[in-house]
């Protein structure tokens, strides 16, 4: 069943081919030995639609802003708008989410200058605009404006409410790493298909959402996308997380360098060493 039509004239290796309709098609195989006795068994095949670059869980064609999907401005009709998210659009650059002058950097809002200038009172000079309402990256972060956790006095991107245009110091108000006392942020590895720990995976979407603006529910389930958003992180992170393996693609796995990168930016004063002496990753590691 399904839409599609199957002769399979090799009996002993039977094939099909031209699954491009999005459906599910069901093969039922029958085997006869040479003293007549049959059996029979079926397969099930799923052809889901083709994703496009806002939604495929990738960093597609912009991948310096660290921006997935529904978190990316680029994947929204408004840039300014998040409501407008179209899964449908194949370029996440379409429409422009960087301002002409800060390539890389990302900002929602509609204005792309930099500075104001104050003519009045005498026409004195020019006054620069707050850190946070400049549409520049002082921070050095790749973030600007409200997307900038240190523009929001919870440290929550994620918190309009708390989005403060005329904070002067991006760096304000950033709760990453900015405590006085601070330890190791997480201590599990974590892995999608695995018996994860929970509080565990919480802490990592809670710090995913903070510096990625990945949206998730914290619900403590490394799903799918939870592990994009770690496929994320780690091409944004890529010199301390995948140039140590040797690798150029994400895995999306929690491990070893993925792991210490989290907890050097949540607790700087750490400073942990990437582990000279890699293991690849161990079902037993999930413990």
């Amino acid at each position: 069943s399904g839409p599609v039509n199957i002769n399979p004239n090799d009996v002993v290796s039977p094939s099909v081919s031209g699954l491009t309709a999005t459906g599910t098609y069901v093969f039922k195989l029958t085997v006869t030995d040479n003293d007549g006795a049959t059996a029979s068994d079926t397969m099930s095949i799923t052809v889901n639609p083709a994703l496009t670059q806002c939604s495929d869980g990738i960093d597609n064609s912009d991948a310096e802003d660290t921006l997935v999907d529904s978190a990316d401005p680029g994947c929204w009709t408004n840039p300014n708008d998040s409501s407008t998210y179209n899964a449908g659009d194949n370029d996440e650059t379409n429409p422009a989410d960087v301002c002409p002058n800060d390539t890389g950097i990302q900002t929602n809002t509609s204005q792309c200058t930099t500075t104001t200038t104050n003519t009045g009172g005498g026409g004195g000079g020019g006054r620069s605009r707050p850190d946070c309402s400049d549409n520049k990256d002082n921070d050095n972060d790749k973030l600007a404006d409200e997307l900038d956790p240190g523009c929001h006095s919870d440290g929550n991107a994620n918190n309009p409410d708390s989005y403060d245009k005329n904070d002067r110091n991006e760096r304000n108000g950033e709760v990453l790493g900015a405590e006085t006392s601070c330890g190791i942020y997480v201590e599990k590895y974590l892995r999608v298909g695995y018996n994860n720990n929970v509080e565990a995976v919480r802490k990592v979407q809670t710090f995913l959402n903070n510096y990625m603006n990945a949206g998730l529910k914290v619900d403590g389930v490394y799903g799918l996308r939870t592990e994009a958003a770690v496929n994320a992180f780690q091409l944004a992170r890529k010199d301390n997380v995948l140039t140590p393996w040797g690798i150029t693609a994400p895995t999306g796995i929690f491990y070893i360098t993925t792991q210490t990168e989290v907890n050097n930016i949540m607790c700087p004063p750490l400073d942990i060493p990437i582990p000279s002496n890699l293991i690849n990753f161990y079902p037993g590691a999930i413990t």
